[in-house]
């Protein structure tokens, strides 16, 4: 819960979400702080509620959990198969390029500037490769969370595993939301009284973390 706002999205819950980051990193947001002011201030101005910077935002503190080792603390949170996941996508880039390497310097016999060439020659596959193969892990992970949640109320462990890819990617995935009504009753939230202390993660019927595949 650490990934996403709860309750109503309003400048006081995300900063309650915020202080949930702090408190847990032992460490001051103060640039996320400000731009989130400067976001809050120009919606007051523009007399349009605070969610209008929802995406803002949300790029602003999602990453921000992760600390400073995002990549490093996104792979030890994850469980063993994503991260074998993780891996073969890193490879997918790489193996074109060796390839490339190879062959090129098989057929002409050089290992000096020609390499350096055959190098390159390999990036644009190896690109291509990656970023297919990721953004259709990202699609065809989108398309089972929301089947669950349909049928489940919740995704389970694929919640976490969207941010977690996020972390690992350093780069915002498209996370898998809650049904505002579970995420209030998950984390204790009502409409009176908004707080980040208790969460009743006994309230997930897909397992959570502890989902298995």
């Amino acid at each position: 819960m650490m990934y996403q706002v709860r309750g109503k999205f309003s400048y006081f819950s995300v900063l309650a979400w915020a202080d949930a980051i702090e408190k847990r990193l032992g460490q001051s947001l103060k640039k996320q702080r400000i731009l989130l002011a400067n976001y809050h201030l120009i919606s007051a101005q523009k007399n349009r509620p605070f969610a209008m910077y929802k995406r803002h935002t949300e790029n602003t503190l999602y990453l921000a959990y992760f600390g400073e080792n995002k990549i490093a603390t996104a792979f030890k949170r994850m469980l063993t198969y994503p991260q074998i996941v993780f891996i073969w996508s890193v490879l997918t880039l790489f193996v074109p390029i060796n390839y490339a390497v190879f062959r090129f310097s098989m057929l002409t016999y050089s290992h000096g500037s020609r390499v350096f060439a055959d190098f390159f020659t390999g990036v644009v596959p190896g690109m291509f490769a990656f970023i297919f193969r990721k953004r259709l892990a990202n699609y065809m992970l989108n398309l089972v969370g929301k089947y669950w949640r349909r049928i489940k109320v919740d995704a389970g462990y694929l919640h976490e595993l969207m941010d977690q890819f996020s972390g690992v990617y350093n780069v915002h995935w498209s996370p898998i939301e809650w049904d505002d009504s579970v995420k209030n009753k998950i984390s204790g939230l009502d409409t009176s009284k908004e707080t980040i202390d208790y969460i009743n993660f006994a309230f997930l019927k897909g397992g959570g973390s502890k989902v298995h595949w």
